[in-house]
């Protein structure tokens, strides 16, 4: 039956399948299921890494700063 989903497959070392398999044993979900979710939280730090360099180059820049009733009018 075709699915929906997007699948990946991943050719990881036997000491990384040991450890997806030892953190799916603990919390009691599958090896596939655990992975997604460990990849979902390395793509929020990713993002928040980005977002930060965003906001440091941002206050970096000399600019004048706005009070916030004209900036949100």
């Amino acid at each position: 039956m075709p699915t929906t989903k997007y699948r990946v497959n991943l050719s990881v070392s036997p000491n990384l399948k040991q450890t997806l398999q030892k953190l799916a044993m603990r919390d009691q979900t599958s090896v596939a299921s655990k992975t997604i979710d460990l990849v979902r939280a390395a793509i929020e730090i990713e993002e928040d890494a980005m977002l930060l360099g965003l906001t440091e180059e941002r206050e970096s820049k000399k600019s004048k700063n706005l009070p916030h009733k004209v900036a949100w009018v």
